[in-house]
């Protein structure tokens, strides 16, 4: 809702009725004539009833609170990813955030009889409920970097100071309060999760994450206001017992997270202190990945304790707040507008839930792929830890098989495509194992296609860069797979158009010890003709008689052939649609014979391959696959590089997912997949094609591992959990 945009908030106790926000300012009417002059304005009349709880009422807001006059803040993608933290890890980021303050909430006590006055809390005791709301927000992975405003801080404070008189997000006004006073206190109240009975503020905010009394537990609203992606800036406010914490807030730019889902508890390390027994579980899908029905009924949580496969299966026949339970909500609680929740009977947790436990968790049922009705499920595994003692130690299960372990699978997702190159060169290269490594440009394909087989027989990986300045990132995991190393070799591919002079004194002013070799070619067919002879060079005797061959106007082939050429330390050569006399000696200097072709005709015409071998004596090509559909091809070159009497190493020991449609992720593939000796595939970004789906069925029995390349905007959530179903 835009600061101009009219709306009608109302309640079952309300005397009067907000009915616009104009540059943070309200105005109010009664509640007939109000109701009148907004439907005059409007076809749709939103309205949103207050829901009164015990201790904790939650906004129950059909649509956002505008966010006034702060600002939007541009910042990095988050990618929301829990799955690969350490409890160190946790445990660091909890002692940073911990709440540590036990003096008085109040600088100014506020004034809760007429006069009434605001009154301010101290920045410490504020500061306290921030940090843990951040820290809830690290647990499910999202930007843990929400702040207070002034402003907010003190609306709050008005909120308050109205809760003392009323606990209701709509509270009546009190005679002997003035009308200004009574405008900024139910802004406050009814744009905020609010709460009593509360000495301190995080005690509060962490009583909002749990969201488990009996009359929250069906929508889990204050949790998901929370953990609303798109939070930004807050205000919490403390007057006698009485809080508020404003929730409305959408001021995150809506493509700053990147998330399949939001879950709590999270997948991966979660702690055990902020999941009691009585703590539901709940998951919120990103609208953008997956679609949903809009009904209770068809929808079904399963939730299976790993150490003795004791295994809870909740749906719509579970109603019982004070047992086993489950719902389906789609209202409107922060920008998602979906949660399932699902909870056990407390006693079959026999106590509860302790470290070292760990739960398999499945949604399934009326969920789809977007813009699809093919049905997809949401797996993951929570382990408990602790935020303190010894190291957790997770057994394995009492009983041995009953349970099997998830399908081994990694994400490889950085928080850019610079970032998931260096979690890429991590998976592939133990520390100081190196003596060199690749760098190209990470904002064009071409020089970085014929990398691959460098990187393999150098043993290198291939680390992006761009602009004149070597990252800080970049710079230490260079150092560290040369560590221990008195000299090593660092290969630039392409131009000074392509990586730039000044980066690459950069590389050279930041590192010691390297020796700084660059591949420049007059035209990227050029560089690749330079980038194969090294390959040779430096295999000397050993070097084979392969060649790849693949179109330079364009990166699938050359994505499809990194892993092959890595692992057989083959060239990677690029070409047009002729056949100019540099390829034809190049290919006769390095006395390829086999030349394998992957591409199209129409981008590597059959006349290529004809004025090839007429002109390199004793060349012969095969094409790996001309299929037009990118991942038919994807799915034809992985069987080819695969098949072992084709000579090029690989197997259907595991598998990489990369998106087809985006480049980066793909480069560092090459390397992961080709060190492993494993196939590569290309898909779409938000659904699998039936061609690769096929691939992976055919050889689901040898495939034991499988690992997915880029953000979820690069390869989805639902494709990511297709791909582990297939493989099931």
């Amino acid at each position: 809702m835009t600061p101009s945009s009219a709306c009608l908030y109302s309640g079952p106790h309300a005397r009067s009725i907000i009915v616009g926000f104009n540059g943070g300012s309200v105005a109010f009417r009664p509640r007939l004539e109000q109701r009148s002059a907004v439907a005059s304005q409007s076809p749709v009349l939103a309205r949103v009833l207050a829901l009164s709880v015990a201790g904790l009422l939650v906004a129950s807001l059909g649509l956002l609170a505008p966010s006034g006059w702060i600002p939007s803040a541009r910042a990095a993608t988050t990618v929301v990813d829990t799955s690969m933290r350490t409890e160190a890890e946790i445990r660091a980021r909890w002692n940073e955030l911990k709440p540590t303050y036990t003096g008085t909430p109040y600088v100014v006590a506020p004034r809760v009889v007429a006069p009434y006055a605001p009154g301010e809390t101290t920045a410490a005791f504020r500061n306290d409920g921030l940090k843990m709301l951040n820290f809830g927000r690290y647990l499910a992975g999202l930007p843990s970097d929400v702040t207070l405003t002034a402003t907010r801080n003190l609306d709050a404070q008005y909120g308050a100071v109205l809760l003392t008189k009323e606990f209701s997000h709509t509270p009546a006004r009190p005679a002997d309060m003035s009308l200004e006073f009574y405008q900024r206190g139910y802004a406050s109240t009814s744009s905020s999760n609010i709460g009593s009975g509360y000495s301190d503020l995080e005690s509060f905010v962490k009583g909002c994450l749990a969201d488990d009394s009996t009359s929250n537990v069906d929508r889990v609203g204050h949790r998901r206001w929370i953990l609303n992606p798109g939070m930004l800036y807050t205000g919490v406010g403390y007057a006698n017992s009485r809080l508020t914490n404003y929730a409305f807030d959408n001021s995150r730019p809506s493509d700053a997270v990147d998330y399949a889902y939001i879950a709590w508890p999270s997948a991966g390390l979660f702690p055990v202190e902020f999941a009691s027994q009585s703590v539901p579980w709940s998951i919120t899908l990103n609208p953008k990945m997956y679609d949903w029905d809009t009904t209770r009924a068809g929808h079904t949580a399963t939730l299976r304790r790993v150490s003795d496969g004791k295994t809870w299966t909740f749906d719509a026949a579970d109603t019982s707040t004070a047992g086993e339970y489950f719902n389906a909500e789609f209202g409107g609680y922060g920008s998602a507008r979906n949660a399932f929740i699902f909870r056990p009977k407390a006693a079959d947790l026999v106590g509860s839930y302790k470290a070292g436990e760990q739960y398999d968790v499945t949604l399934s049922g009326g969920i789809y792929a977007e813009g699809t009705r093919t049905p997809v499920a949401v797996t993951y595994r929570t382990s408990f830890c602790a935020l303190s003692g010894a190291t957790t130690v997770f057994g394995a299960p009492t009983i041995p098989g009953d349970i099997p372990p998830p399908f081994p699978s990694t994400r490889f997702s950085g928080t850019d495509r610079f970032g998931t190159a260096i979690l890429a060169s991590k998976a592939a290269f133990a520390t100081g194992e190196c003596d060199a490594v690749v760098i190209a440009t990470g904002m064009n394909y071409p020089d970085a296609l014929s990398g691959a087989g460098l990187a393999g027989v150098a043993n290198a990986p291939i680390l992006l860069v761009s602009g004149d300045v070597l990252r800080a990132d970049v710079k230490a995991e260079i150092k560290r797979v040369t560590q221990g190393k008195a000299s090593y070799k660092v290969y630039i591919l392409g131009s000074a158009a392509a990586v730039t002079a000044k980066m690459e004194t950069s590389i050279k002013n930041a590192l010691t010890g390297e020796s700084v070799e660059r591949f420049s070619g007059t035209n990227r067919y050029h560089t690749a003709q330079l980038v194969a002879a090294k390959v040779k060079a430096l295999q000397g005797a050993s070097f084979g008689n392969k060649a790849i061959l693949v179109p330079g106007l364009d990166y699938v082939d050359g994505l499809l052939a990194g892993p092959a050429a890595f692992t057989a330390k083959a060239p990677i050569l690029l070409v047009g649609t002729t056949a100019d006399a540099g390829l034809k000696n190049t290919l006769k200097s390095l006395g390829t014979t086999d030349l394998v072709v992957l591409g199209t005709t129409a981008r590597i015409p059959v006349a290529v391959e004809t004025s090839l071998k007429s002109g390199v004596p004793g060349l012969t090509t095969r094409r790996a696959s001309n299929l037009t559909d990118t991942y038919a091809r994807s799915a034809a070159a992985a069987e080819f590089f695969a098949t072992a009497s084709n000579g090029f190493g690989l197997t259907w020991a595991g598998v990489g997912i990369a998106t087809a449609e985006k480049f980066p992720d793909g480069l560092g593939a090459g390397c992961v997949e080709g060190k492993l000796g494993t196939s590569l595939l290309l898909t779409k970004s938000t659904s699998l094609p039936s061609t690769i789906s096929a691939r992976i069925t055919a050889h689901k029995d040898a495939i034991k591992s499988v690992r997915f390349y880029g953000s979820v905007s690069a390869v989805s959530g639902p494709v990511e959990t297709l791909v582990r179903n297939l493989l099931k």
